[in-house]
């Protein structure tokens, strides 16, 4: 029956994100992130083709030949989808959603494995299945929820090594480790947690010693992997992945452990403005009671979801320094649901003993409405069914349609909305930005260009001396797809003024 309630969950899950991954013009970091599956779907090696950055210091140097700004795993596992799927961003985003329901499925079975409990397991998968720290990395063509899932899945491995000790359960471990570091850097933060774990279980000095070394040796031959990519081009690793990755995250990362105030102080506003501040205040109450529990009861299996939760905190902020955090909270929001399982089902049985109603499950669910329905997104999925068969509402059609009076061969400039899109369409396509780290699409010649929201907020069509011949969509509905298209303007000045940073 519990598999039959956590099958229900994943289904409703899909049915709520699915529209809008299918209907959504491309997101943040989509333009780099989401066409590297396609070249590996059809030539084998992640690049980004439309990219043309040649200036000292950009992180994306060299990435129309191979992309080495952040590793790879993710965009081969893009490449099954474009096997088989229209070139979309929509269809880069389904190795992300995929990737979502395995880590719901995961947080299910962490749970089951440490409590031996269903229900404890179901309420905390239901959670994290709302937790819009979920919503977000399950939505775009970004590493970060690939990551996270692979995280959860080492955290399983080791639960049950806690269980049995059979050695397989750490080497699998350390498979999972080492393909979540050929996802994102930010497994570091898992890494670090299993080794902690594995030692200090109980056990001869030796063996405290051989676990986490053993289960970093696996993971360290499995991250080597990436070494076949880049012996091909060495220097273009250097430029990309320090410059992307290394230099953003900044020196002193001892520093940052020690002494993590600082950053604690600038990234926790940004959490607790993702989550949404009712979903971080539940959330971290009931962290906070399992906590206190955990202390006052000498509950090991408690203390182990705090520490777990507490820490991934800890350490991502500390790892990262000041790089953004991105979609990166949907490893460590797992064990905050989990924690608020284990509060539901310990409130709902204290409830039934006390007043022997049946009503407390429905009270429960009631109050989850509350806290997860604001911000859960059901609005824009709604805009997606209700207007399921307008163009101005699929981004794939609304770009064919703006092509279609095109010339087949002309060079395009296109904003990041589009580009992906515009390119699986074989058009000649340079992706429109205008941004000092990555490279400047305004010193191209192009015969026409086509610019969403993001580019003419920037001042794009000033920068190339553009004028608008023509515009698409609806500017006014936020779910809609809106773009100009812009020509030359001849008699215009070439603008030579310094991108912005």
């Amino acid at each position: 029956m519990s598999r039959i309630v956590l099958l229900i969950v994943i289904a409703l899950f899909l049915s709520f994100r699915l529209p809008p991954i299918l209907h959504q013009a491309g997101g943040p970091d989509e333009e780099w992130y989401a066409i590297p599956g396609l070249t590996i779907a059809h030539e084998g090696v992640p690049r980004v083709p439309y990219s043309r950055a040649t200036e000292t210091g950009s992180v994306f140097l060299g990435a129309e030949r191979l992309l080495f700004a952040m590793p790879p795993l993710s965009f081969y596992a893009q490449a099954p989808f474009f096997l088989v799927l229209p070139p979309t961003f929509a269809t880069a985003r389904l190795a992300s959603l995929l990737a979502a329901c395995l880590a719901i499925l995961l947080v299910y079975a962490i749970g089951r494995t440490l409590w031996d409990d269903p229900a404890t397991a179901l309420w905390g998968a239901g959670i994290y299945s709302g937790c819009r720290l979920l919503y977000f990395p399950a939505m775009l063509a970004r590493p970060d929820m690939l990551c996270g899932t692979l995280g959860l899945a080492a955290v399983w491995a080791i639960c049950r090594w806690s269980r049995d000790r059979q050695r397989r359960w750490l080497a699998l471990a350390g498979v999972f480790l080492g393909l979540a570091g050929l996802s994102h850097p930010f497994a570091i933060v898992f890494a670090l947690q299993l080794g902690i774990w594995t030692a200090l279980a109980p056990g001869t000095a030796q063996a405290r010693l051989l676990r986490p070394a053993g289960m970093a040796a696996v993971a360290l031959a499995t991250f080597s992997v990436w070494l076949i990519l880049i012996v091909r081009e060495p220097e273009l690793f250097r430029q990309q992945f320090i410059g992307n990755i290394i230099g953003p995250a900044g020196p002193g990362l001892v520093s940052r452990l020690l002494f993590p105030w600082h950053d604690l102080a600038g990234h926790l506003p940004l959490v607790i403005e993702r989550a949404g501040p009712l979903q971080a205040a539940f959330l971290a109450t009931c962290m906070g009671v399992v906590t206190w529990l955990a202390w006052r009861w000498h509950d090991r299996v408690l203390g182990l979801v705090s520490a777990l939760g507490w820490s991934s905190i800890y350490l991502l902020i500390a790892s990262q320094g000041s790089h953004p955090l991105q979609g990166y909270w949907c490893y460590p929001v797992a064990f905050f649901a989990l924690a608020a399982g284990w509060c539901i089902v310990r409130c709902v049985s204290e409830c039934r003993r006390r007043t022997g109603a049946a009503i407390a499950v429905p009270l429960a669910g009631c109050l989850l409405a509350l806290v997860f329905l604001p911000g859960s997104g059901l609005r824009t999925t709604w805009a997606c069914v209700r207007n399921w068969n307008k163009i101005e509402y699929n981004p794939h059609q609304f770009t064919r349609s703006i092509l279609a009076d095109l010339p087949a061969d002309a060079q395009l400039t296109v904003g990041a909305e589009y580009a992906l899109d515009a390119y699986g369409l074989n058009r000649r396509v340079l992706l429109g930005i205008r941004y000092y780290n990555y490279f400047d699409a305004t010193k191209y010649d192009y015969d026409y260009a086509i610019m969403g929201r993001a580019g003419m907020k920037e001042g794009l069509d000033r920068a190339m001396n553009a004028r608008i011949v023509r515009t698409f969509g609806n500017e006014a509905d936020p779910f809609a797809c809106y773009a100009v298209l812009l020509v030359p303007d001849k008699q215009a000045g070439r603008n030579n003024a310094k991108p912005t940073p």
